[in-house]
């Protein structure tokens, strides 16, 4: 028994080395293991375009996910640079690169990962235009109401995520068809930041990856609902 089960621990490895493999037909569709889904689904994942704004607390699991994914461009918009603070949830820094800029080091650091990403960083809403889907992470409301109204006005999806302690949540807006930020939280009174759970925020980012994968191929998986993380 013990031979037979030590046999069958060393053809799953096998396969799984052959799925993983650079000469196997499914490495360029990450390591997924339903080759139906992915023979329909990536060459659409592959000529994504996806802007991220401010997403660093949700970054390491989010733009790891959405770079392994297959995702054919990613432009990360932040002005802000990496602090000592921030390393205990946003796990694509580390303390060499405390003071430098985030959205280039994250840049740098997903086209490591994944050569065949084309990674750029910006500033500034105008760029809306160019993308199909838009990822938020924002600090504050203010900030994400103005983002929801810039969406809306190029009328491009947008997944918004949040988290504060212990909880998180997640939101999936196509404007027109569903309630957006603006309809859950316009007269709303801005509240102070709290604090973020390293370990909450990569489990909502890995949410919102997954939300926005499928945003992607075309399926809301959440309309006109709000996911919670509790």
């Amino acid at each position: 028994p013990r031979r037979k089960a030590l046999l069958w621990c060393l053809a799953a490895a096998a396969l799984l080395l052959a799925v993983c493999s650079k000469s196997s037909p499914l490495y360029p569709l990450n390591d997924w293991m339903d080759a139906n889904i992915f023979y329909t689904a990536g060459k659409a994942m592959m000529n994504g375009q996806v802007l991220y704004r401010d997403v660093f607390d949700h970054k390491g699991p989010l733009l790891y996910a959405l770079a392994g994914a297959g995702v054919g461009r990613l432009v990360i918009v932040d002005g802000d640079t990496v602090s000592l603070s921030n390393l205990n949830r946003q796990f694509l820094f580390d303390q060499a690169d405390l003071g430098r800029p985030k959205a280039e080091t994250a840049a740098r650091r997903l086209s490591a990962f994944n050569p065949d990403l084309r990674v750029d960083e910006k500033t500034g809403m105008n760029l809306l235009a160019d993308f199909q889907l838009t990822v938020a992470a924002v600090y504050n409301l203010p900030a994400r109401l103005a983002l929801n109204a810039a969406c809306s006005q190029k009328n491009i999806p947008l997944v918004n995520g949040g988290v504060e302690g212990w909880y998180g949540s997640v939101m999936a807006v196509e404007f027109g068809k569903t309630p957006c930020l603006a309809c859950c939280y316009a007269g709303t009174a801005p509240e102070e930041g709290g604090q973020a759970l390293g370990a909450v925020t990569g489990a909502v980012a890995s949410l919102m990856a997954s939300v926005t994968i499928q945003m992607l191929l075309g399926h809301n998986p959440i309309p006109g609902e709000l996911l919670l993380y509790d």
